[in-house]
């Protein structure tokens, strides 16, 4: 949460949270092992379900998956137990997506018998946007005014609409009304109040809060009462950000950083212009929930907060008590409830460290558990390596946490290559969960150590620092600090250490190269940024420039504190590197233009050094389909067990 429409502005400048598409060099791709394959298989196929969402009646459920390389919309009928799907260009329903050249982005339900989708291109950025009926048999493209828009709430509790916000070329938009019965969009509010780049509405559907953007780089909010027009200032503390209103619409649940800098949860009266009640507050992790609503009426049933692994705040006494007696069939998971089906059924799914999510449906009556679908039925029915949540004081007395996931069957004793996997953002985090990079890394015998390093979110104010050029010193501190860590609790074999990431976590892996040559037995980078400078411009050119000049505070003028930039930047210290470095980077990288593995590898070669470089002249900034990862993981897997090999070697 965390103000979530900033966190999109700061994530798409400074990079993507996970891992990005790239194809071999060569036109062969390296021999590899039995088991890399037969990891591969599991792995990396496409999900039998992402985006898994109940209609508002309970009679479907819709999910996208990828089948033969495009994505699917499927919608199952609890009743009848039938399937429907709509499959883009490819569809009977031709209509859909003509002249889309990929498929489907995004799926969410506008009332009962009305889904709202997106389609991508190569799951790049959204194209446009549809309307389809529960059993997708009919589906109309929404037009839109000169305009990009994004939902702000589904009001599935109102027959007649839906809101959105559009932007033109701006971060600053405006709330547009969706007419679901005639599929028009009219704006409802007029003018932006300031330069607002976030609402909240009531359960009502009606917009209460506007997050307005500060010329010192903070936010404040202003409010408008119940059946008001005018908005005035209200008095939030510094960069608080609502969660939800109350039924009454005078009351909203705002998180706003306490004492020490962690996000708390606390009643605010809209009328009295104050908290009404002591915080709820978390002794390490900031509380920062997303809503678990009814999805027939919107109403909040409780709160969900991320800590080590996930924690629940009920509001709903009938849902917390469903969900304890669903948690004890599950010790050591985490259960989420999904909402009631037709049938009167509690559907719910469940996720682990060591097992994909699956989706269950619950009968109280007769207290019966029945699945319904997995997210990786081939991943389900094998072990897989457990992640341990684990925390380490750094060297200036800061304690950082993480997670460390050892390879299957490592003896107590036993000293393990190291991956130290550092996640992109750096406004993002690693979560508790299956991951298939972190099982793949970790079946083929490495131990996986994931840092969220400062910079990251979750932890407080204090944790993400205060501008990005600390950013771009304490994290590249906090990873090496925790790979000194593994190595003295005796996890680690101090002469195998391998740092990779990407984007962000590119930048950190090669940083640590430059700046602790002696650490590393092996570096791997993809779509990194290595030279601040040069992305910063590029980032200014393609629309970041109203950005850095609102949050001026967290990105100090490029031109004043060059020498800073410069410092931090690995493409002008490749001679420092004594390690085989991995640059792999996609040529139609939208977010980290491949210039940056240009400039490093250039650096690199310039000096001497081993550097292996891969550009894909399509790859994007993601991994989009089958193909594209099994190349990734082949190209990585190669260079790992070639450079840095496990013992014993799988």
């Amino acid at each position: 949460m965390n103000n979530p429409h900033l966190r999109r502005h700061l994530a798409g400048v400074l990079a993507g949270l996970a891992v990005f598409a790239l194809a071999p060099a060569a036109d062969k791709a390296p021999a590899l092992p039995a088991k890399v394959t037969e990891l591969m298989d599991v792995l990396f196929r496409p999900a039998a379900f992402e985006q898994g969402q109940l209609a508002p009646d309970g009679a479907h459920f819709s999910f996208l998956r990828t089948i033969d390389d495009k994505r699917v919309l499927d919608s199952y009928e609890f009743k009848t137990g039938k399937f429907y799907r709509l499959t883009g260009k490819s569809n009977v329903n031709s209509v859909f997506m003509a002249g889309s050249p990929q498929g489907i982005g995004s799926m969410r339900w506008l009332g009962s018998d009305q889904l709202m989708i997106t389609d991508s291109i190569r799951d790049s950025w959204a194209s446009g946007i549809w309307i389809a009926d529960a059993r997708l048999m009919k589906v109309r493209k929404l037009e839109l005014p000169n305009i990009s828009v994004q939902l702000l709430d589904s009001l599935p509790q109102n027959p007649d609409t839906a809101l959105f916000v559009g932007n033109h070329e701006t971060i600053y938009g405006t709330i547009w009304r969706l007419n679901k019965k005639t599929l028009t969009l009219y704006e409802t509010i007029g003018s932006n109040p300031g330069k607002a780049i976030e609402w909240e509405t009531d359960l009502a559907g009606e917009p209460r809060l506007a997050m307005i953007t500060d010329p010192d780089g903070g936010w404040s909010y202003m409010h408008r009462p119940v059946g008001g027009k005018d908005w005035a200032p209200l008095n939030l503390p510094s960069r608080s950000s609502p969660v939800t209103f109350d039924a009454s619409g005078q009351t909203v649940l705002v998180a706003s950083p306490g004492p020490e800098g962690r996000y708390q949860l606390q009643p605010f009266s809209v009328p009295e212009n104050k908290f009404t009640d002591a915080p709820t507050a978390d002794p390490v992790f900031d509380v920062l929930p997303f809503v678990i609503a009814d999805p027939k009426t919107g109403i909040p049933m409780g709160l969900s907060y991320f800590n080590e692994k996930q924690a629940f705040l009920w509001l709903n006494g009938q849902y917390a008590q469903v969900h304890a007696t669903l948690q004890k069939s599950f010790p050591g998971a985490i259960v989420l409830l999904r909402g009631v089906i037709d049938s009167g059924e509690v559907l719910f799914s469940v996720r682990s460290d060591t097992a994909p999510v699956v989706l269950y449906r619950y009968n109280p009556a007769k207290h019966e558990i029945h699945s319904v679908i997995s997210s990786m039925p081939e991943a389900g029915k094998r072990p897989w390596a457990a992640m341990q949540p684990v925390s380490f004081v750094t060297r200036d007395g800061w304690t950082v946490h993480g997670y460390l996931t050892l390879p299957p069957g490592r003896k107590a004793d036993q000293k393990v290559p190291l991956v130290a996997l550092s996640h992109g953002g750096p406004s993002a985090r690693d979560y508790w969960g299956f991951e298939p990079e972190v099982q793949f890394l970790a079946g083929l015998g490495y131990g996986v150590l994931q840092v969220n390093y400062r910079g990251s979110t979750g932890y407080g104010r204090r944790h993400e620092l205060e501008n990005i050029l600390e950013v771009h010193a304490k994290s590249v501190d906090d990873v090496v600090d925790g790979i000194r860590w593994a190595i003295a609790q005796g996890y680690a074999d101090p002469k195998r250490i391998v740092a990779y990431g990407g984007s962000y976590g590119g930048y950190i892996s090669l940083a640590i190269a430059t700046r602790y040559p002696d650490l590393l037995a092996a570096t791997v980078g993809f779509a990194g940024v290595y030279d601040w400078a040069a992305q910063f411009k590029e980032n200014k050119k393609y629309g970041g420039a109203e950005l850095f000049r609102w949050r001026k505070d967290y990105y100090p003028d490029f031109a004043a504190n060059a020498d800073r930039y410069r410092a931090l930047s690995p493409a002008f210290f490749g001679a420092n590197v004594r390690c085989p470095v991995l640059l792999l980077h996609g040529g139609a990288d939208n977010t980290v233009d491949v210039v940056q593995s240009n400039a490093m590898a250039r650096s690199l070669r310039d000096a001497g050094k081993s550097v292996e470089v891969i550009k894909d002249a399509v790859g994007i900034h993601g991994l989009p389909n089958e193909a594209a990862r099994r190349t990734f993981y082949t190209n990585v897997a190669a260079f790992l067990l070639k450079n840095v090999p496990p013992d014993p070697a799988p």
